[in-house]
């Protein structure tokens, strides 16, 4: 799941090389929406969707590519949450 999540982030970085024009900010959301699809369990007792968000962000580290703020979303039940990997939100 934190492989995934790091080839869509590289993926995304890498397609926006730059920012389109006209735009005063350029914000990423990446939906986490098919991890549980693929990955189950995909919350155990040591790994959350928090470790997962932690791991993105150290991926991005200070090279977020084009865009200004980067977001992951989870969308499901109780889980339902939107982490900010960059800049590194300290709630991670």
């Amino acid at each position: 799941m934190v492989a995934a999540l790091k080839a869509r982030l590289a993926d995304k970085i890498q397609k926006y090389a730059s920012r389109p024009g006209g735009l005063d900010e350029f914000d990423l959301l990446v939906h986490y929406d098919l991890a549980w699809a693929y990955n189950s369990p995909v919350e155990t007792l040591t790994f959350k969707f928090a470790d997962a968000a932690r791991a993105g962000a150290d991926f991005i580290g200070d090279d977020p590519g084009a865009f200004d703020r980067i977001f992951l979303f989870v969308p499901h039940n109780d889980a339902e949450k939107v982490f900010q990997l960059y800049p590194q939100s300290p709630v991670l």
